[in-house]
């Protein structure tokens, strides 16, 4: 399932057919809250290792870039809630490719980039 909304609990129908028989309709999914997930690289947003706990971030994440860190968006990217720095630094990057392909970034939820931190697009 991508792209659901947190908390929600979904239902769908799924049928076996074995020989002609066919069993009963069984299914639910539930989505969890969103991560919390703080830079530890001064790397691309996609990149796993960007971030603790390690993986590559999700629309449910809550995101912040930490002191210290550049984070580049090499991808259309989305989150939840986008914090940028925590107090004295911190950069988010928007593109910078070779190519200049434009590069999006989705926030469900607020933005805030705080004293000393960067929001740049230099495109």
């Amino acid at each position: 399932m991508r792209d659901c909304c947190l908390l929600t609990t979904y239902y769908w129908k799924l049928f076996a057919v074995t020989e002609g028989c066919l069993s009963a309709a069984l299914g639910t999914q539930s989505t969890l809250a969103g991560g919390n997930k703080i830079s530890i690289a001064s790397t691309a947003w996609n990149t796993a290792t960007t971030w603790s706990p390690t993986s590559v971030l999700t629309s449910a994440d809550n995101v912040t870039i930490a002191n210290g860190n550049t984070v580049t968006i090499n991808i259309d990217a989305v989150c939840n809630n986008l914090n940028i720095g925590q107090g004295t630094s911190g950069v988010l990057v928007i593109g910078n490719n070779n190519n200049n392909t434009p590069r999006t970034i989705t926030v469900n939820g607020n933005v805030i980039v705080n004293m000393g931190a960067t929001f740049i697009n230099p495109i």
